[in-house]
């Protein structure tokens, strides 16, 4: 089976929520916070390195969404990462098109 490349710029941008997760699970001091951060950062390593397009529609539909969810329900904000989700967006309308 031949390993799909992960576009670049969704690369840097997966790499770039995971940086600014894993400094917010370093300042956090509430422990369900930081359980909420790293349940949503444990599989954005594996997506990187074996990406499909149908495990970034997981993380995009499923796992993002969960995780926002989770943020709104604990008052934590989440601009740092919406910057990043933009570009995960833009592929993502980019997938549903080609397919």
């Amino acid at each position: 089976m031949t390993q799909i490349e992960i576009p670049d710029d969704v690369r840097d941008a997966l790499l770039k929520i995971l940086y600014h997760t894993l400094l917010k699970i370093r300042a956090a001091q509430n422990t369900e916070l930081t359980y909420l951060l790293s349940d949503h950062a444990h599989n954005i390593p594996s997506l990187i390195s074996s990406y499909t397009p149908g495990t970034f529609r997981y993380y995009w539909e499923i796992e993002r969404a969960e995780f926002i969810r989770a943020m709104d329900r604990l008052g934590q904000p989440f601009d740092s990462f919406q910057t990043h989700w933009a570009i995960l967006e833009r592929h993502h309308e980019n997938l549903e098109t080609a397919s």
